[in-house]
């Protein structure tokens, strides 16, 4: 029976290679072991030459040993996050870089320039490709994809089957979940909730408490582009489109298939909700509603 060491060494163009016999009538099997495998076992890994001078095989000069170990143990990248190089690896699946201190599951792919650093934690089935960046405390976990130029940081959760790419930046406690969309250059912060088959892209920004979502007794999918804002405890559900320049915050609520553009702005307790349009420099606030087919427009 014949057993075979080897090791492909790239920076040396080559290959170390160890074949030990076993004559399976001379020795049994705890004898093999004892006194052959694992004296050859011990030898590869920490003492190359001591493998040459048991076996025959060809001897490893002094720098050849000094570039092995380097390549085996000189893992630093540098993550231009101003802490300099730090240890890192490369990940298994993707080739791409991961520093010590974050958590990457090997059954995640990070492409060959994605970047996963910090404390950040990726599971499941997510994937990070292209130039995209998952660092801080943020945790991407499910069938996620974070591609393109995306960024998701701070203590910022991506999960489920949401997608976030282009330029976009998900930070702060923000939540992206679900079947939801984030892409452009949008920006969901603060302890902002993106939800259900929500989408946020353009220029958009939902920040503070707020939540954008489909909700669950609506079939719909909510819409937030251009560059409106949708900020403090406001949430936005259903058909809803709320774009241009337009604004929904304090505790307001939009929901059913209304829609909010222009400059407006839906503030307060105010809530616009069945077709209602409210649009141009129209604001809406307090405790005002506006519902049904109304359209409330300042041009």
């Amino acid at each position: 029976m014949k057993i075979v060491l080897e090791e492909t060494l790239e920076h040396l163009k080559g290959k170390r290679r160890v074949e030990i016999e076993w004559d399976q009538d001379d020795m049994d099997i705890y004898e093999f072991k004892e006194q052959l495998l694992e004296p050859a076992l011990l030898a590869w890994t920490y003492q190359p030459n001591t493998i040459a001078e048991l076996f025959g095989e060809e001897e490893v000069e002094d720098n050849e040993i000094a570039k092995d170990d380097e390549y085996d143990f000189d893992d630093e990248y540098d993550f231009d996050d101003g802490n300099g190089k730090v240890s890192a690896h490369k990940h298994e699946k993707g080739g791409g870089w991961v520093a010590d201190t974050a958590e990457v599951d090997d059954s995640v792919y990070v492409g060959e320039n994605a970047q996963v650093y910090g404390n950040a934690q990726v599971y499941g089935n997510a994937e990070v490709f292209g130039d995209a960046k998952v660092f801080g405390n943020a945790k991407v976990y499910g069938s996620v994809k974070v591609c393109d130029n995306a960024q998701v940081f701070g203590d910022a959760k991506v999960f489920g089957n949401a997608q976030v790419y282009d330029d976009v930046h998900v930070c702060g406690n923000a939540k992206v979940c679900g079947k939801s969309k984030v892409y452009d250059n949008a920006k969901v912060y603060g302890n902002a909730v993106v939800y259900g088959d929500a989408q946020v892209y353009d220029n958009a920004v939902v920040f503070g408490y707020a939540k954008v979502y489909d909700d669950v007794h609506v079939c719909g999918d909510a819409e937030v582009c251009g560059y409106a804002k949708v900020y403090g405890n406001a949430v936005v559900y259903g058909d809803v489109q709320v774009y241009g320049d337009a604004e929904v915050c304090g505790d307001a609520q939009v929901y059913g298939s209304a829609e909010v553009y222009g400059d407006a702005k839906v503030c307060g307790n105010a809530k616009v909700y069945g077709s209602a349009e409210v649009c141009g420099d129209a604001k809406v606030c307090g405790n005002a509603k506006v519902f049904g087919d109304a359209r409330v427009s300042i041009w």
